[in-house]
């Protein structure tokens, strides 16, 4: 290349090409990483193995002695829908924008006389900027490599956007480069695709000295849109530096009252997980109630902050990324060398951000951007026991009718699991006879037929758990007792794991995993023998003929504790219907238990649910009568206490609860003689 000023741009994108195929540093990260920032120089790239971050760059991303030195900032980098491996789109200082793929040229597209600040895909093949310039959004083709301002007026300082399939929604600082304005808001809405014009949203206040800058915007599930930025108020309502408006087709957005609050702070990034419905906050000192932090979590409407090590003052967050190795957060963060850190999966109270050190000398002047455009799927990611020692009584003590009539009927004793991101419902007792049709939802309140005949047959009492990437439906009781096992990897279609497994017909048995992928069956037709199955239930061993606690049915057993796989049984009723209000352990795959309680706080027909750790919920049951109550033990059942006699449910027995990403859904059950079809939550 003959380099002069003109060709400047086509520097930057040498390097960004050097970049990409060079791998530098020990640590392997996650392919497809992009980070861009504000860097005087640099002793070379950072990256993990084949290049698979990314570094576009204030300066010369590689010592080469014919590359200028001080190109200017990046702010934006993002993916393109379905985006693939070092894949991305990065836009910058130079009003335009770079396409770059490991195996394609990079392509230079000047776009705005003024910087890019941040960018997003609109469309199956468009995507949309924001930044300063007179117009401040505008949205090209990538197939004709054409741009047009979305409207030639009003803005001139976009700094976030967001789209839903009918509005296109701006946040920013306008009005001050010099642009007449008719409001200075920083946050504004209009109908896409029309010319209608912006209309303001009221965010008001801003700390002394500072610009009202809306900083980021991220869309979220049903409607919401999640606003955030260094402003004190919305619509007269204190909300310092986070809102939540809500959206409904080509409607005014509205700001919804019921979001959670800050108590102080400035958000700079926002990124929702719609896999685990959880909101990453980024910013300066954001404050809640237990502490402040660079990052916050917001899930099932209440703040928590994850991990060690970014808590206090000192930190400035200005980018966040989930990967499937972990979450990553850029900025300018004090203390850590390349102002990147990780939080690695599964994320857990005590996790620890982590330095990502490769390059010490890289990005010391902070961070603007990172993202993830790798092929693999890329979702925050819990161990059962995040927060466990933090769960307050009033998060689990009141349900919300979520439909007060799925699309399946009533039934009892069915079984249920959690394949992926989908709720699994499957057969139950309808009327007087089993079924074998097989529902699926992502949020409780609509559900989906799977299949109406699955190649298992009709039955209730039956048990399910998820092993691997599949769901394992065993036993139960249709025209007979059962002894077969079936496997599914999307609950539509079935194959046969046994159709004879070697523990005989069980109605009602147990069935229990642990993280290592390790399948238990215990009891169920009152007996009281172990089995484990170590590859989803094709074969079996048997680790206890005559367990320690009696012959009983209608009891539960869950494996607990991340580290020591605990079993734990509750409850049950003997043979002659007396009910046994005991607890019992095994801490050796089944082989051997102790009873740890004898003062379970109710009789038969319950269910459970493990929200984390040694934490144990119990739902519902009947002694004498139906119940509407719920019970915890924090101590792996040696202990009860009552977190609810009055849920609002209603008291009823044989329904089915599943742990779904931040909640607890409630499916069917019986009350006297009625099968119900609600779902509470």
């Amino acid at each position: 290349l003959a380099l002069h000023y003109s060709s400047m741009a086509w520097c930057w994108l040498v390097c960004l090409v050097a970049l990409a195929l060079l791998g530098l540093g020990e640590a392997v990260l996650p392919m497809g990483l992009m980070v861009a920032g504000e860097a005087p120089g640099c002793s070379g790239p950072l990256g993990g193995e084949h290049g698979s971050l990314c570094f576009a760059r204030a300066a010369a991303l590689c010592e080469a002695p014919h590359l200028e030195a001080s190109l200017p900032p990046v702010y934006s980098t993002f993916c393109p829908a379905g985006g693939s491996p070092a894949y991305g789109l990065f836009g910058g200082e130079l009003g335009g924008w770079v396409e770059m793929a490991l195996d394609q040229s990079p392509k230079m597209k000047v776009l705005a006389p003024g910087p890019l600040r941040t960018g997003l895909i609109s469309g199956p093949n468009s995507v949309m900027f924001g930044g300063d310039f007179q117009g401040g959004v505008a949205e090209c083709n990538q197939s004709s490599n054409s741009c047009s301002i979305v409207l030639d007026s009003m803005l001139d300082c976009v700094r976030s956007l967001a789209v839903t399939s009918h509005l296109l929604l701006v946040g920013g600082c306008f009005g001050n480069f010099g642009v007449p304005q008719q409001f200075y808001s920083g946050l504004a809405w209009k109908v896409r695709g029309t010319t209608s014009p912006w209309m303001p949203l009221s965010i008001e206040g801003h700390p002394q000295g500072q610009v009202t800058t809306v900083y980021a915007l991220a869309a979220m599930d049903l409607g919401h849109i999640a606003v955030g930025g260094n402003f004190l108020t919305r619509s007269g309502v204190p909300s310092p530096g986070f809102a939540i408006l809500q959206t409904s087709g080509s409607n005014a957005p509205t700001f919804s009252n019921s979001a959670p609050k800050l108590v102080s702070g400035t958000v700079r990034a926002l990124v929702y997980d719609t896999t685990s419905s959880i909101l990453v906050l980024g910013g300066d000192n954001l404050c809640i109630s237990t502490g402040c932090s660079a990052v916050l979590f917001l899930r099932d409407n209440m703040f928590s902050i994850p991990g060690v090590g970014l808590t206090g003052t000192g930190y400035s967050v200005k980018a966040i990324a989930s990967t499937p190795m972990g979450l990553f957060v850029g900025g300018t963060l004090h203390g850590r060398p390349t102002n990147l850190a990780k939080l690695e999966y599964p994320i857990t109270a005590t996790a620890v951000w982590q330095n990502v050190t490769e390059g010490s000398d890289s990005f010391k002047d902070g961070i603007n951007s990172v993202s993830y455009c790798g092929s693999e799927s890329a979702s925050i990611h819990y161990s059962p026991c995040y927060n466990a020692a933090t769960c307050t009584v009033s998060e689990c003590t009141t349900a919300v009718h979520t439909v007060p009539a799925a699309s399946w009927s009533g039934r009892m004793s069915s079984a249920s699991a959690v394949l992926g991101t989908t709720m699994l419902y499957m057969g139950g007792r309808v009327a007087a006879s089993g079924s074998n049709d097989v529902w699926s939802s992502t949020n409780g309140a609509t559900w989906s037929l799977k299949t109406s005949q699955a190649e298992w047959s009709a039955r209730w009492s039956h048990a399910a758990a998820v092993v691997g990437t599949k769901v394992v439906v065993v036993g139960g009781q249709g025209s007979a007792a059962m002894n077969d096992i079936w496997s599914s990897t999307d609950g539509v279609f079935w194959s046969p794991v046994t159709t004879a497994a070697p523990f005989g017909a069980r109605v009602q048995p147990n069935v229990a995993t642990n993280s290592s992928g390790q399948l238990f069956l215990l009891g169920g037709s009152t007996t009281n023998d172990v089995w484990t199955s170590g590859d989803g239930g094709a074969t079996w061993a048997m680790a206890t003929s005559r367990a320690e606690w009696s012959q009983r049915t209608k009891f539960l057993a869950t494996s607990v504790s991340c580290t020591t796989h605990k079993l734990v049984l509750v409850g049950g009723t003997t043979p002659a219907g007396v009910a046994l209000r005991e607890v019992w352990t095994s801490s050796n795959s089944g082989v051997y238990w102790t009873k740890s309680s004898t003062s379970f706080p109710t009789d038969v027909d319950h269910t459970n649910v493990l929200l984390g750790g040694h934490q144990l919920m119990v739902v519902g049951g009947k002694t004498e009568a139906d119940q509407d109550n719920i019970y915890e033990s924090t101590d792996e059942g040696a202990s009860w206490l009552v977190r609810t006699t009055a849920t609002g449910v209603g008291a009823r027995h044989s329904m089915s609860v599943v742990h779904f990403g931040l909640k607890f859904f409630i499916l069917g059950g019986l009350t006297g003689s009625d099968l119900h079809n609600d779902v509470w939550s």
